[in-house]
């Protein structure tokens, strides 16, 4: 939960420079000393314990998943693919675009939501406000009938009303995040959170499309090889990092070990896109099947980004709706109690 994973920033970085350097030529072992000696301080002891297995004579897939908790499982998946389809280096620049492409998506959606989200906090401490007012202004402050005035109705006035309302409002924003670290933390946490995630709209075609990207490309990668399509199609589902999917590894092998094309074996799951399926369809009985599966991971990937954006937008809207119902209570409460003053004058007539 509180791993020293490493930034995806830095990441990022470390892809394009190993992948960039494996193109140019230079041999691996001399590539990791170089990274070692870039590598900052918190990320220096797992650097040089990738640096040393490859020296040792490890494979590069092996040294990245000997180091736990540093880098993420899409890494060390990406690596191995990678290495075993000779590959290393288109691996390394792919996964550099992924997380670049990640950081960007990232701060477009915190620069679609921060103006939303500084009315949110402006109109929790409006409420704040109007709690520490209302036990200030003390007895000076009384409706008709002689009592302290509570225009929200959440008996909460004063000093200790403000603490009480501080509280509150902080335990959930910490435990949200805390919550949410916790799902994220381990593979068998996270799986539930996925699926509820896949369920929504927006969110859920952007995780799917991801998916999909990671499991065409790692096909076209495997596909060009040696590797039999079981195998192939074993390691692709895997690097798509994704709990539906990864429940369907076993149905699918056991089809292609009788014989069966692989389109015929995803389709039979029934949790494969059509177009997808079609696709590969295609690239099998025309023998271009690399072909079709790099184009249909540059067609998911642009539909990720397409629906990260829209998330953006609909968290910004949704943001400007919750300050909305906190301006829409604080009216309503104070217009509620305008008419009982109102109806306390009648009474009293």
């Amino acid at each position: 939960m509180f791993s020293s994973r490493i930034k995806s920033p830095r990441l990022a970085q470390h892809c394009r420079r190993v992948g960039s350097s494996l193109e140019a030529g230079l041999e691996i072992r001399r590539v990791m000393q170089q990274e070692v000696e870039r590598a900052q301080a918190r990320e220096r002891a797992s650097m040089q314990q990738i640096q040393q297995s490859i020296a040792g004579g490890s494979s590069v897939s092996e040294a990245y998943a000997a180091v736990d908790g540093f880098l993420p499982p899409l890494v060390k998946g990406m690596v191995q693919v990678g290495e075993m389809s000779g590959r290393l280096d288109e691996a390394f620049l792919r996964m550099a675009d992924h997380y670049e492409r990640q950081i960007s998506l990232r701060r477009t959606f915190l620069a679609g939501i921060a103006w939303p989200m500084i009315q949110l906090v402006a109109a929790l401490a409006v409420i704040g406000f109007l709690i520490w007012v209302m036990g200030a202004l003390g007895d000076s402050l009384t409706g008709l009938d002689d009592k302290p005035v509570d225009f929200l109705g959440l008996g909460l006035r004063g000093n200790r009303g403000l603490l009480i309302y501080v509280s509150v409002v902080a335990g959930i924003a910490i435990g949200g995040v805390l919550l949410f670290k916790a799902a994220t933390a381990s593979a068998a946490a996270f799986r539930p959170l996925q699926r509820m995630l896949m369920a929504l709209p927006v969110i859920g075609t952007s995780i799917r499309s991801l998916a999909l990207s990671r499991l065409a490309w790692t096909l076209a990668v495997t596909t060009n090889t040696s590797m039999d399509a079981a195998k192939c199609i074993t390691l692709a589902i895997r690097n798509a990092q994704n709990v539906v999917y990864a429940g369907t590894i076993e149905p699918i092998t056991a089809i292609i070990q009788q014989g069966r094309p692989m389109a015929e074996a995803l389709r039979s799951t029934g949790e494969y896109p059509s177009e997808f399926v079609d696709a590969l369809e295609v690239g099998e009985d025309t023998g271009q099947l690399s072909e079709a599966m790099e184009r249909m991971s540059r067609h998911y990937e642009d539909q990720a980004k397409a629906a990260l954006a829209a998330l953006a937008v609909f968290s910004g809207f949704a943001v400007w709706g919750l300050v909305a119902a906190f301006i829409v209570f604080v009216i309503i409460r104070l217009a509620l109690w305008y008419v009982n003053q109102i109806y306390s004058v009648l009474d009293g007539i």
